[in-house]
């Protein structure tokens, strides 16, 4: 079998390799016959669907997606994550031109979304061809943060080294998703074409058969870590292995920076960002070395890139059902399973929860003045109004709600607490009301964890200092076992691991992989949170 239809299976273990917890199975739409990873990224909960083994174009992977939205229809964005072919010479910004094992991330310019279909277009005749149409540009949630990213790499602050050297350590057998070598990172002449040893082209490796002498000599690198580079991907059905073709569409628009085969079938019904990992240079020299590392590299920008996007900003922004005009479904009952996961939200379904949703407080007002049936209504996701104004960040409904009488308990096992919630947005006003109302400090979310967890994982030395002092327990663990400390070690958060060490929360508990959070900081090279330990004396 040919590395080719391996891909598949590269993207999806090195996307699954990034996430910070993996979440079970999950009932599926009866016409949605995709298989998926579940976890989470930073806080995010995080849907994998990769196309079938061998299959590739943009009809696959706009099928996938379709097929996805029927199970998890509240998704608000997709991250399009895997490899490309690079076009030699060229880079974005001050970068070096692009190099396998590099990073290209489409970007929206004045005349295009970011993707742009080269195969796409009319004839004019005498075999002139003129690409018609522009694909949608990402959502701006997406657009914010990548400017953010961009931003601190060029201040030379970046995880993705760190990111891809965890997943060794944590994987040992996945070593071939490591760099392959610099001596591999060959670009030899465009007229010059690939020599295959007999066998299937994608298995010769580094070019055994061609001849060296005809190999562009490219500037040093001071280090091995990968450069991102933004601009526009081209994408196509075909595979695109012809280096004659390649320059000459990049002449056409210098923007393009990259090629590959699925993007093209999202953009304008799946509001996503295309990242992909070098793993060749669009010629017939491609081989299968460079995939797995360039899969890795793409699927680290993804979390790097996760890490600076808010849970509010998650929450206000619309799904994407919403955004390309498809109606919700209406209210129906709740698959606790679903709910569990965070994926299942159709809205709201009383007058109530819909007049929080849209911020309408005199209308909130009028409700409560004359009185709801049930103040404590759940709607299709087991939120209440008072849910509602969490998410919503309405410290004024929530106030309203509460003095009507409204519970700061979660009406059910499944459904998060509000003052998780609240502390997981780092609302401080909102953590404080709830407190004042006999919240419970400790009370757990479906998986165990209480709000404390959520103060340290999001590293906010204000509310976790602020539980704290209302008694919260230092030492409760989730359904993985861990604590507080443990996930504070794990997410690299050294000033929560401070404070809770202060507050005299136990070093010695293990989780259920039998790891000291030491071991978690020492495991993952939290130098930082290592030094913490140390200078508490704890080796």
């Amino acid at each position: 079998m040919s590395n080719e239809k391996t891909v598949s299976e590269y993207t999806m273990a090195a996307a699954k390799a990034m996430l910070d917890e993996i979440h079970p199975k999950l009932p599926q739409a009866s016409n949605d016959h995709n298989s998926y990873c579940l976890g989470s990224i930073n806080g995010h909960n995080i849907a994998i669907a990769c196309l079938p083994s061998g299959v590739h174009g943009t009809t696959s992977a706009a099928t996938v997606a379709s097929s996805m939205l029927h199970t998890f229809p509240s998704i608000k964005f997709g991250l399009m994550v895997g490899i490309g072919g690079g076009v030699p010479g060229r880079h974005s910004d001050k970068n070096d031109p692009i190099r396998l094992g590099d990073v290209v991330v489409s970007k929206p310019t004045n005349s295009s979304g970011g993707v742009l279909q080269y195969d796409l277009g009319k004839s004019l005749g005498n075999g002139l061809f003129q690409r018609t149409g522009s694909l949608n540009k990402p959502p701006q949630v997406l657009l914010t943060a990548v400017s953010e990213l961009q931003a601190d790499h060029m201040m030379g602050f970046t995880q993705i080294p760190n990111f891809l050297s965890q997943i060794t350590q944590k994987y040992p057998s996945m070593k071939t998703f490591s760099y392959p070598g610099k001596e591999f990172d060959e670009l030899f002449e465009r007229e010059y074409e690939h020599v295959s040893t007999g066998v299937d082209n994608d298995n010769d490796g580094p070019c055994k058969m061609c001849d060296k002498r005809r190999l562009v000599p490219q500037p040093d690198r001071k280090t091995t870590d990968p450069r991102v580079h933004y601009g526009i991907i081209a994408s196509g059905n075909q595979l695109m292995r012809d280096a004659r073709m390649r320059d000459l569409l990049a002449q056409e628009d210098p923007g393009i920076l990259c090629f590959e085969m699925e993007a093209a079938g999202l953009m304008d019904q799946f509001p996503c960002l295309v990242i992909r990992g070098i793993s060749d240079y669009t010629d017939s020299h491609k081989s299968g070395l460079w995939q797995p590392y360039a899969a890795s590299v793409a699927a680290a920008y993804a979390k790097e890139l996760l890490s600076v996007i808010s849970a509010r900003q998650i929450w206000k922004t619309t799904t994407i059902n919403e955004a390309i005009g498809i109606q919700q479904p209406p209210p129906q009952a709740a698959n606790p399973l679903l709910q569990l996961a965070g994926l299942s939200l159709l809205g709201p379904s009383t007058p109530l929860h819909e007049a929080i949703a849209r911020g309408q407080h005199d209308v909130v007002k009028s409700l409560l003045e004359k009185g709801v049936p049930n103040i404590n209504a759940q709607d299709s996701r087991g939120y209440t109004p008072l849910h509602i104004a969490v998410e919503q960040d309405d410290l004024v409904s929530a106030k309203a709600l509460i003095e009507k009488g409204a519970s700061t308990f979660r009406p059910n096992i499944m459904v998060q607490p509000v003052l998780k919630m609240a502390v997981h947005l780092g609302n401080e006003e909102m953590v404080k009301l709830f407190l004042d109302q006999g919240g419970n400090v400790d009370e757990r979310d479906a998986l165990g964890y209480t709000p404390l967890v959520a103060a340290a994982s999001s590293g906010n030395d204000k509310l976790l200092t602020l539980l704290i002092q209302q008694g919260a327990d230092l030492n409760a663990r989730g359904s993985r076992g861990g604590t507080a400390l443990h996930q504070a070690s794990h997410v690299g958060h050294a000033g929560a691991v401070r404070i809770l060490l202060k507050a005299g929360a136990n070093p010695d508990v293990r989780d259920i992989s039998g790891r000291t959070p030491l071991q978690i900081a020492t495991r993952l090279r939290r130098e930082n949170v290592k030094k913490v330990f140390a200078e508490a004396n704890i080796v």
